[in-house]
């Protein structure tokens, strides 16, 4: 039970408390500087994709560069990681979000999304039921 309460909060919690946290990061302007999709996984198994994007942005009068996209990075499919990159080609202008704390944490999507809920409860339900499994012997 320790295990699946400890699981949960590092997998739920805590994606959860850095999105709250984040909504007080400030927003500037970047530049991406470029702009790719990453195939990620095994050769035994399917792929994921990841989008893989730098900008840079100033913060008092000093340029930080960045790789950060999310707060808590998935893999994706091809298509919707392709249709994301569309909105950062290489040379355009965006927005990042700052922690004022730590001008060198940045990321260019602060949302927490709901759909990271279900794929994490997922995962501690399976390791907490195996726990209750593996427990009883």
């Amino acid at each position: 039970m320790v295990v699946g309460s400890f699981v949960c909060f590092y997998l739920v919690y805590q994606p959860w408390s850095l999105a709250t946290a984040a909504e007080r990061w400030m927003e500037v302007p970047c530049a991406i500087v470029s702009s790719r999709m990453i195939e990620v996984g095994n050769a035994d198994g399917p792929y994921s994709y990841v989008p893989d994007i730098r900008y840079s942005y100033e913060i008092d009068a000093k340029i930080y560069e960045s790789s950060r996209v999310f707060l808590v990075s998935w893999g994706r499919d091809e298509t919707t990681v392709k249709r994301f990159l569309g909105r950062y080609p290489v040379g355009s202008s965006a927005s990042a979000f700052v922690n004022p704390d730590d001008p060198t944490e940045a990321v260019l999507d602060r949302r927490f999304r709901l759909s990271w809920i279900f794929p994490l409860l997922y995962l501690c339900f399976l390791v907490f039921g195996g726990f209750l499994l593996f427990s009883k012997e």
